[in-house]
């Protein structure tokens, strides 16, 4: 059977009913991971909650804060208290500066995407969290619809629902479900880049080469840890532009403009964000200093010891060694960032040149536990998108995904893993195979029974 025909056809071959469009599948699934999604986070009680103390949140809400105020993308020393998670940020009418310029230290260390989400909610209501954390539930809501949508009009409307009720009740999803993080954010950009991915190679035209490419710099400008996917998805674009012109006979020229329009809009919002942290680092450091430094944790002996999860164990201790190193000692803000940046990339170096023996090791525990291999349920979840997968396996959504989770994989097992947020953003495409897989699976059990 051909894409084109596909489009409109469930698996037993019927034609949709005319009266239900995919449109209405993505609201229907969009309404209820919403709810579900409010209510975990009620549940959780962080729904109003300020963000939770001396951690990632308390640092993407002050950045977001000094945002709006209009100082920059970094701190000022009266911060210290609230990211160290001893004071509450203090209530305000309007975001106003809390430091001279000449005291305000930029950082090169956080991605820019929830933070100007932060900062763009702080503009219109200072420090309103709940407000922030319901956004952040229907962006990982909207990630769920868009897939589900896709699904309904290339697959099937029972596949689009089976997947949107098991998103619903995804413990992972549930459990970051309007935290103050990006893990809902980056839900969204990853299932709208997996969509408009497949739907460019698919079409080959400018106009989705436009919409593919604004997608991954979306998704890169909220997460650095997908920057290392840049190379790998050009070249496969390249050559699945190229195998198209050598089959359709396509001019030298067109091709190239549609490859370039995808190359450029992939850039268009990390490039100008990679020029600012080469700017403010004085350095040739474009995607910034957390890779650095986190660096230093995925290949340690606190990762080993660890079984490969990230812990700041290595980190904590470069950083109190430039605190008592005599030429680093008075090292402050964005300098001492940088410096540790540079000691933990060249730790991790070290590390890895004296333990040859125990890579594969340190890279089979990262993946173990991506997948969730000691889990109970995780199995029967990744064995029925095994299984959609494959059936599926001519279809360019399901090409990409195996693609994006393939990247996703080895880019864990080459720089770190820390709990399930890697995974997290890929689980409306896992759930969506999931739900083929087991569809399929129920139609093959009920031909053989019926035999």
């Amino acid at each position: 059977m051909s894409g084109g025909e596909t489009k409109n056809r469930s698996f037993n071959g019927r034609r949709f009913p005319k009266s239900i469009s995919p449109l209405v599948i993505g609201l229907a699934v969009f309404c209820v991971s919403l709810i579900s999604f409010l209510q975990a986070a009620h549940h959780n009680g962080i729904l109003w909650a300020p963000p939770k103390n001396g951690g990632d949140e308390d640092s993407y809400e002050r950045l977001g804060y000094n945002l709006a105020a209009g100082l920059g993308f970094g701190y000022c020393p009266c911060d210290l208290p609230v990211l160290l998670g001893e004071e509450e940020p203090p209530a305000t009418e309007k975001c106003v500066p809390h430091c001279n310029p000449e005291l305000f230290e930029p950082t090169a260390y956080r991605p820019p995407g929830f933070p100007f989400l932060v900062a763009a909610v702080n503009l219109i209501q200072p420090l309103n969290f709940g407000l922030i954390r319901i956004i952040n539930c229907i962006c990982c809501a909207a990630g769920i619809a868009i897939v589900a949508f896709v699904l309904a009009r290339q697959y099937s409307i029972a596949a689009a629902l089976v997947m949107g009720l098991t998103c619903s009740v995804d413990p992972r999803l549930r459990e970051f479900a309007g935290t103050f993080l990006t893990e809902n954010l980056a839900t969204m950009a990853c299932s709208s880049f997996a969509v408009s991915l497949a739907m460019f190679l698919e079409r080959k035209d400018r106009l989705s080469a436009a919409f593919c490419g604004a997608s991954l710099t979306t998704l890169v400008f909220i997460r650095s840890f997908y920057v290392a996917w840049y190379p790998v998805i050009w070249i496969c674009v390249a050559i699945v532009m190229f195998r198209s012109r050598a089959r359709g006979g396509e001019n030298v020229r067109s091709w190239m403009l549609t490859l370039s329009v995808f190359c450029l809009t992939s850039l268009a919002l990390t490039l100008p964000w990679w020029i600012r942290n080469c700017v403010v680092l004085d350095g040739v450091m474009p995607t910034g200093t957390q890779g650095g430094i986190g660096i230093a944790d995925g290949f340690s002996d606190s990762a080993w010891a660890a079984h490969g999860s990230w812990t700041s164990q290595t980190a904590n201790q470069i950083a109190d060694e430039l605190r008592r190193d005599p030429d680093t000692r008075n090292l402050q803000g964005i300098a001492f960032e940088k410096e540790q940046c540079v000691r933990g990339s060249a730790a991790a170096t070290s590390w890895i040149q004296h333990n040859p023996d125990k890579l594969i090791t340190l890279a089979w525990w990262k993946l173990s536990r991506l997948w969730e291999a000691g889990s109970l349920w995780h199995p029967l979840l990744f064995g029925a998108a095994a299984i959609g997968l494959f059936v599926s396996r001519r279809q360019e959504l399901a090409k990409v995904t195996m693609l994006l989770l393939l990247l996703n994989s080895v880019t864990v097992m080459a720089t770190y893993h820390t709990y399930e947020r890697f995974l997290t953003p890929l689980r409306p495409v896992i759930h969506a195979f999931a739900a083929i897989g087991v569809l399929v699976a129920f139609a093959t059990c009920r031909r053989l029974a019926a035999r």
